[in-house]
């Protein structure tokens, strides 16, 4: 994942090892989009998710799910919740930067 963005040079990411350390960096560097590991101990990414959308800083931010989780109950759940878009573990270079692409062209 850390190698995929590379390939665009107005791509930077930031990475966090724990659900709340990636909220504190989205709520100090505001990004343009956020891409969300569902599968998280702790915290997992739909609570993650909560957080953000109840944040007016970030709230408005598109989130993209990463998961293993591919059946189609899994991603009508995500939709529900309030992700973008998912990508499904493994990931798929080609498709991922598309969905990326189309996220921040049509940021909310």
């Amino acid at each position: 994942m850390n190698q995929i963005p590379g390939r665009r040079a107005d791509l930077r990411l930031l990475t966090a090892d724990a659900p709340q350390l990636g909220i504190d960096l989205a709520l100090a560097h505001r990004p343009h989009l956020i891409l969300l590991d569902v599968n998280m101990p702790g915290m997992d990414g739909y609570e993650v998710l909560a957080v953000l959308r109840r944040d007016p800083v970030t709230h408005r931010i598109p989130v993209i799910a990463i998961t293993a989780n591919a059946l189609a109950g899994d991603i009508e759940r995500g939709r529900a919740a309030g992700f973008r878009d998912d990508i499904t573990k493994p990931i798929d270079v080609t498709a991922f930067l598309r969905v990326v692409e189309e996220a921040l062209r049509y940021r909310r």
